[in-house]
């Protein structure tokens, strides 16, 4: 049985995504974190806001396809929404 090019690259193409995001996460986690901390106020909501933020940067980049110019400019704003959304 043959496979085609693209059933092969595929599986690559969201191996080397996902180790990118993770790559970016674990950069980016801990200033993420200590923003939703200052604006929650509570290590356990920030955390989850942080989680939260994560989520939403994934979906955005790998599956709507967004390709922010600054990329931490940009997360930023995703986590002070997110706070805010859980402030109202």
């Amino acid at each position: 049985m043959r496979l085609m090019a693209e059933e092969i690259a595929a599986p690559v193409a969201v191996t080397e995504a996902a180790g990118e995001f993770s790559a970016w996460m674990l950069a980016e986690q801990r200033r993420i974190f200590l923003l939703c901390q200052r604006m929650l106020g509570e290590a356990d909501e920030a955390d989850s806001a942080t989680q939260d933020v994560f989520l939403k940067a994934y979906k955005a980049v790998y599956e709507d396809g967004q390709k922010p110019d600054d990329r931490a400019k940009w997360l930023t704003r995703v986590a002070v929404n997110t706070c805010l959304d859980r402030l109202r």
